[in-house]
């Protein structure tokens, strides 16, 4: 094994505030298919669920959606994005400040570190133009993976490329999803707070 663990971040959540992702999403669906999103409903049908494509298609026919074309769906998915980089762009979207600092150090210490998120390429690099420096070795996306966590494949995909074995890394994370994807991955696993 490695004298220094390589550290693996995910993004929303761990790294930034992803509170605003919630903000986003109602107002694409209000905005688009006039359907107004509780907090309650947000939080069960998209944050506990990582936006699932056949759930939200679900959630906006029962709230009376008239969906003409389901395969739009992503469409609706690139809204809600392009949504987030305003955020990020007009400065309301906030770096975890304790997971800046861990970053840092570890950078100082010199830890390899790198980057797998569900979120997509360019809102990764506007976070990382505007919010956080790149100290990522590697960084896998959306785009970068067929299956999504919970699925192992993105963190299979980052140990794969660096080139080492899952025990030389340590993933850090806040969700469940994170966490099983990780762990199925075989990778060892920190959970971090919100925390600022």
């Amino acid at each position: 094994h490695r004298t220094k663990p390589i550290i693996i971040w995910d993004l929303d959540g761990t790294v930034i505030d992803e509170s605003l992702y919630k903000e986003s999403t109602q107002t694409v669906f209000k905005n688009l298919f006039g359907v107004t999103t509780t907090d309650e409903e947000y939080a069960h049908h998209f944050a506990e669920q990582s936006y699932d494509a056949e759930l939200t298609i679900s959630f906006l026919l029962s709230k009376g959606a008239r969906l003409a074309n389901l395969s739009s769906l992503k469409h609706v998915f690139d809204l809600i994005d392009e949504e987030f980089k305003n955020f990020i762009k007009l400065g309301r979207v906030e770096v975890i400040a304790t997971s800046l600092k861990l970053m840092q150090a570890f950078n100082a210490l010199g830890h390899t570190q790198c980057l797998v998120t569900g979120t997509n390429r360019e809102i990764v690099n506007e976070v990382l133009a505007t919010l956080i420096p790149n100290y990522f070795a590697h960084i896998i996306t959306r785009e970068d993976t067929f299956w999504q966590k919970p699925h192992p494949h993105p963190y299979e995909l980052c140990v794969f490329k660096l080139g080492v074995e899952a025990g030389d890394c340590i993933v850090i994370e806040n969700s469940k999803e994170g966490l099983i994807s990780a762990s199925c991955a075989g990778l060892k696993t920190w959970v971090i707070e919100h925390a600022s």
